[in-house]
């Protein structure tokens, strides 16, 4: 069995926006991520974003992700902040 799809060290992002967080929706099979000192980490609504972003995700910043949290963050991504 091969090892779960994760990333972490990615660069600083430019504009310090979530939507530049917009092109990981590409890789849906990550389950874990790491962006702990990267500026977008600091922003509003970071966590329950890239959670609705990555329906595989399991683990964002080196914490689980718990059913209870991903179900607000889904739901959140539909019907707005």
């Amino acid at each position: 069995m091969g090892a779960a799809p994760s990333l972490a060290g990615l660069p600083r992002l430019s504009d310090g926006t979530l939507a530049e967080l917009e092109p990981l929706a590409h890789l849906p099979t990550i389950t874990s991520l790491a962006l702990v000192d990267n500026p977008v980490s600091k922003l509003k609504d970071y966590r329950a974003f890239v959670i609705a972003l990555l329906p595989r995700l399991k683990v964002l910043d080196y914490k689980r992700v718990k059913l209870a949290e991903r179900e607000e963050a889904e739901a959140r991504l539909r019907h707005g902040p």
